[in-house]
């Protein structure tokens, strides 16, 4: 009996661990294909917006704030939405850091 709680503890442990690391909580399949107001209406603002020269754009949300630690500094986290033309979501991905510098 005590063995079969402590399985069922390390079980309930292991699928937390697992829901907390699977990544930054942005459904990319649903977000694929809708507008910037819809994503927007789902997550929140952007935190910050950037014009391409061919007239696309993109929309990053913060995941986590650059930090320093006693190894070094950590960049920041960013989840980015990529626009075509007509304002549809065409590509998602995670970005460390930032452009420029």
């Amino acid at each position: 009996m005590k063995k079969a709680k402590r399985f069922i503890s390390i079980f309930i442990l292991c699928v937390l661990l697992s829901t907390v690391l699977s990544g930054c909580g942005y459904d990319e399949e649903w977000i694929i294909g809708k507008t910037s107001v819809e994503i927007q209406e789902q997550y929140g603002t952007f935190y910050r917006v950037e014009l391409l020269p061919d007239g696309r754009y993109e929309g990053y949300y913060l995941i986590e704030e650059e930090r320093v630690g006693y190894l070094g500094t950590y960049p920041e986290e960013y989840f980015v939405i990529r626009f075509d033309e007509n304002g549809i979501a065409v590509d998602c991905y995670e970005e460390l850091g930032g452009k420029g510098g």
